[in-house]
């Protein structure tokens, strides 16, 4: 997968100046700041976390930062799952990810898919396809499982394929992803 994350130039002056000054001072208002500033962008939140690390503070700034580098260090733990299995599974074409968030399909961070689980295993499906993933007759399925962090995508595609026959609501415009 080609996910692109955009640096932001980081003011380093603000975010520090906030906690020093103790504008910032409960977990809360701290965790509010890293999720507004850093958002969910791991490289901006370990870049935030390189700077506060490499920097010198008075005894009464310190203890500011200490929590303040405590809820940053959170943040990278909650989104480093995310990111590993993003990179370790397989690539997904940058133009088709564009398409995809485009569509209102994913989000891309943190990735997920935003529509049903059976329009995921259509695509899914139709990936397969498009894509030439396929192993002989069999589907890779369970990369997209991991990517999206969605079990079960097998039983939904039997679902419409030998159950109902009815395609998943939303087909037309997966079909359209690979036109």
């Amino acid at each position: 997968m080609s996910i692109v994350i955009k640096m932001v130039d980081l003011d380093l002056s603000s975010y520090v100046q906030y906690i020093a000054n103790g504008e910032i001072t409960t977990k809360t208002s701290m965790y509010e700041y890293v999720l507004k500033n850093g958002g969910e962008s791991l490289d901006k939140l370990k870049f935030m976390l390189d700077d506060l690390k490499s920097m010198s503070f008075n005894k009464a700034e310190s203890n500011n930062v200490t929590k303040f580098i405590e809820c940053i260090d959170f943040e990278i733990k909650r989104l480093e799952p995310k990111a590993k299995k993003a990179n370790t599974t397989f690539q997904i074409p940058t133009d088709l990810l564009d398409k995809l968030e485009q569509g209102g399909f994913i989000q891309k961070e943190p990735l997920q898919w935003l529509k049903s689980k059976s329009l995921l295993a259509y695509f899914v499906d139709v990936a397969n396809d498009k894509l030439n993933l396929k192993h002989g007759q069999k589907r890779s399925i369970k990369p997209f499982e991991d990517l999206f962090d969605v079990p079960g995508l097998t039983g939904c595609m039997n679902e419409y394929k030998n159950k109902t026959g009815q395609l998943p609501q939303g087909y037309e415009d997966v079909d359209e992803l690979f036109e």
